[in-house]
């Protein structure tokens, strides 16, 4: 109830609507082993998912066909700022780039701060 009090009755009918167990098992058959202990469910019709190993996949092959190194199986144990590059240190040894993405979901800017890193800005 609170969720739904937080919208408007039109915006409720545009961006969701409340689901019984059932439908929330008719949506997705993977939930049918809980549904007794299901007490419903918001359907969202315009939210959208990805599959994460397809997306990884697809991003992979996409930005390797261009002047990036993708470095698979190894730990990064910290960076550094060094001027203009940013030094990574990873399980294999050190290397010296220009720019880095940190793909830590919610955990980037703690991440970031163990490393000593926080005045960057998120992308």
């Amino acid at each position: 109830d609170e969720q739904v009090a937080v919208y408007s009755p039109q915006q409720q009918q545009e961006f969701f609507r409340v689901v019984s167990a059932r439908e929330c098992v008719e949506m997705e058959p993977a939930l049918a082993a809980q549904e007794a202990d299901l007490s419903g469910g918001i359907h969202w019709p315009t939210d959208k998912t990805v599959c994460p190993l397809a997306f990884s996949r697809e991003l992979a092959t996409s930005l390797s066909s261009g002047d990036l190194e993708l470095r698979l199986a190894e730990q990064v144990h910290g960076l550094e700022l060094d001027g203009g590059h940013v030094v990574v240190k990873t399980s294999t040894g050190e290397f010296e780039t220009g720019a880095v993405v940190v793909a830590a979901g919610a955990q980037t800017g703690q991440l970031l701060r163990r490393w000593r890193i926080s005045d960057l800005p998120p992308i």
